[in-house]
């Protein structure tokens, strides 16, 4: 697992008709929530929360969202929903998701290279990329590379899949001669 991630080539095509549709959350969750804001209040622990982005989500979520957003702040501290910048993020649903829930590699670049453009301009954290101490984490860093660079050519593979079979389902359907269809098949 890189940065929380694990590096997968899956990939599901989503549409705008796609709704997930998920229930709220439940009192004791939300009584969760707030007991970890106030900890983290009381305590002087900085805090960011952030809702990953999903394929479009129900109103009923949105909601959900927009209180967990709103009490976040009441308590001081900062929430990204990621749902609310889709065309910021550049994100296709076409090409972007694993599933319904997840961002593929394609969608995990640019959701990171989001979330890290955010934490740059909103916080002061320091550049350690030149730092001899470290070196380990360039190295891994490179392995994490290869295997994006691997994980990204698959899913471009994927896709390109299955636009050809798109496109071979109409030609299929257009033509009466048997030797075309069996071919295309």
């Amino acid at each position: 697992r890189y940065k929380g991630f694990a590096i997968s080539s899956q990939h599901s095509y989503q549409f705008e008709e796609n709704v997930h549709i998920s229930d709220m959350a439940s009192e004791e969750v939300s009584e969760l929530y707030v007991d970890l804001l106030k900890y983290c209040k009381e305590n002087n622990i900085e805090l960011l929360l952030v809702a990953s982005p999903w394929t479009l989500i129900s109103e009923e979520r949105s909601r959900l969202l927009n209180k967990m957003k709103l009490t976040a702040e009441d308590y001081g501290y900062g929430f990204i929903d990621g749902n609310r910048f889709y065309d910021k993020m550049g994100l296709d649903f076409r090409e972007d998701f694993k599933d319904r829930s997840h961002v593929n590699i394609l969608g995990a670049q640019k959701w990171t290279e989001f979330l890290g453009d955010y934490l740059v301009h909103h916080y002061n954290l320091p550049d350690h990329r030149g730092d001899s101490g470290y070196d380990l984490w360039h190295a891994g860093y490179e392995a994490y590379a290869k295997e994006v660079a691997d994980a990204e050519h698959k899913v471009r593979e994927e896709i390109q899949d299955h636009d050809d079979s798109l496109n071979n389902e109409e030609i299929m359907r257009d033509t009466d001669e048997f030797a075309t269809w069996f071919e295309l098949a």
